[in-house]
């Protein structure tokens, strides 16, 4: 203590202590009645996955905070552009609560981007086919830049998020309408049938992709990393039946920021398949989810829990990489349908 403040009037010194216990309350240490203040929450690691609504981000019923997220997106759209009904994969961290939670990373993907080839009036289903991928429409669909199903034409050039089925066809979660300037055309899927002599594979079963002179991604993927059933993404264009590829992406290298890792909490919405019993192991979209006799079900029973239903899990990654199931939720709007 300096000589000053041992000498100073015991006005000042009765102020200068008021003050300091003033600027400790405001700091952390006291909160302001005398106790320590609270310690800021701890966030762990989370992987989430599914269909997104906004405000920043509510993915799987958690809301993520997203003004520092780094966005991946081929229209380079910002956290802020990101829009109701897009599907996304994030990694963030949260607290044992699902508050405060934190988004660090953010995939946006889109099935589809092109035009529609056929619109299907004969079904009761609202569906349709764009880049050879069916896609089927509910009520829980959003439109942008188009009013309804009923506004659709061949032609139309758009762009699908959605979940998959066991099928391979797209439940549209969101359908945009899109021009040229909102990026080339786009599709994504499984890999088979791969000719590497010929420099094409068939994506979703359906559609002959030429990719000779084609980039791959992530930087350093090459050609030896296509494998039948891997899932990709290519970009290009479709000319007549045949999509001329000028970049493929590999989902599995691509996706490694987003892999959990043992003991680390993780979400993901989709549609369950691969469902034999419970407990037991099946698919929820491509991720391996395990059931136990602990597993909880919400808006549901066990007993309705089979192939075709939407559902979000909420579990903890095994040593083996899978999703072991403490909660799952049945998505009631969608599975109405």
């Amino acid at each position: 203590m300096s000589r000053s403040l041992c000498f100073a009037p015991l006005a000042k010194l009765v102020v200068a202590l008021a003050l300091i216990q003033s600027v400790s309350g405001c700091g952390g240490g006291m909160d302001g009645t005398g106790a320590p203040a609270p310690a800021p929450p701890t966030l762990n690691p989370v992987t989430s996955s599914g269909v997104m609504t906004k405000g920043s981000i509510i993915l799987n019923g958690t809301r993520f905070e997203d003004s520092e997220a780094t966005v991946l997106d081929d229209r380079n759209r910002s956290a802020a552009q990101l829009a109701n009904g897009m599907v996304v994969k994030l990694r963030g961290r949260t607290d044992d609560r699902g508050n405060n939670a934190v988004a660090d990373l953010v995939d946006v993907e889109n099935e589809v981007r092109g035009r529609i080839q056929s619109i299907d009036a004969t079904t009761s289903l609202q569906q349709f086919t764009a880049s050879g991928l069916t896609v089927t429409v509910n009520a829980q669909t959003v439109f942008a830049g188009i009013a309804s199903y009923a506004d659709l034409m061949v032609g139309t050039r758009v762009e699908v998020h959605g979940l998959r089925d066991a099928s391979g066809a797209l439940r549209a979660s969101r359908i945009e309408a899109v021009g040229p300037q909102d990026g080339a055309d786009e599709l994504r899927g499984p890999v088979s049938n791969i000719d590497t002599a010929k420099g094409e594979f068939t994506i979703n079963g359906n559609v002959l992709v030429r990719y000779t002179g084609a980039v791959f991604g992530p930087s350093g993927a090459t050609e030896a990393d296509l494998q039948s059933g891997s899932v990709v993404e290519v970009r290009g264009a479709l000319a007549g039946t045949v999509f001329i590829a000028t970049r493929i992406d590999i989902e599995d290298l691509e996706d490694v920021n987003f892999q959990s890792k043992e003991g680390e909490d993780e979400d993901v919405e989709g549609v369950v398949s691969g469902f034999t019993a419970h407990p037991g192991t099946f698919k929820v979209g491509s991720r391996t989810v395990q059931t136990t006799a602990a597993t909880t079900f919400e808006k549901g029973t066990a007993a309705q829990l089979k192939n075709g239903v939407v559902v979000e899990v909420e579990g903890v990654v095994d040593a083996q990489g899978v999703l072991v199931a403490e909660e799952i939720e049945f998505e009631e709007s969608e599975n109405a349908n």
